[in-house]
């Protein structure tokens, strides 16, 4: 069996959240696109926040995530975007 990913809807991607980063990878061309990866020595540096848990909406090509500090982020699957859309602080 085989693909093409011009053909596929959506494009083949794989999310990959580790403890420093999260990232999108195009599964075809090998791309990786850096979503938000935590700066040393700051709390809160725009997206810069740890995810610890993260939702994906596929339609609307965004994935959604809640950072350490409790605040509920956003973001274009391609890492563009960024945005705090709720904090309770």
């Amino acid at each position: 069996m085989a693909a093409w990913s011009a053909a596929e809807r959506p494009v083949p991607r794989l999310l990959v959240a580790t403890a420093d980063a999260l990232l999108v990878a195009d599964c075809d061309r090998g791309g990786v696109a850096t979503v938000l990866r935590p700066v040393a020595g700051g709390t809160d540096t725009g997206a810069a926040a740890a995810a610890i848990d993260l939702a994906v909406l596929l339609r609307q090509r965004q994935l959604l995530w809640l950072s350490r500090a409790l605040e509920l982020r956003a973001a274009h699957i391609d890492g563009t975007n960024l945005t705090k859309v709720h904090s309770e602080f």
